[in-house]
């Protein structure tokens, strides 16, 4: 990267801001990324033109090609019904925001906007 001496009367350019080169220098390094993922999508034979897969398509690539299932929710709606039930039934003053705080607190934030519907 060029820097200009700072001593020549004759250079009038301005030299780039740190905060920028850092922001430049994440945003090659997430283009990077997002070229090997598209790479593998493509080598399994994935048309990237799509705007969607199928899940089980997806699934069984995963499977294929790492040997293990792909990471998939663990909370089922039972899980969501039953958290919902016990907290309306246990708070004082039960409201919509209460419960899904309570499931933040014991979940974090997986699935916690199921927990309003």
């Amino acid at each position: 990267m060029y820097f200009p001496v700072l001593d020549d009367l004759n250079d009038n350019r301005i030299l780039a801001p740190n905060e920028l080169i850092a922001e430049v220098d994440r945003a090659y390094f997430r283009l990077s990324l997002q070229n090997e993922v598209e790479e593998w999508f493509a080598e399994q034979g994935f048309d990237l033109t799509q705007p969607t897969i199928s899940r089980e398509e997806f699934e069984k690539r995963f499977a294929d090609c790492f040997g293990k299932p792909a990471a998939g929710p663990k909370i089922s709606n039972a899980m969501i019904d039953d958290h919902v039930r016990r907290y309306f039934e246990s708070a004082l003053q039960p409201t919509v925001d209460g419960c899904e705080k309570a499931w933040e607190v014991q979940h974090g934030s997986t699935a916690r906007e199921r927990v309003r519907i």
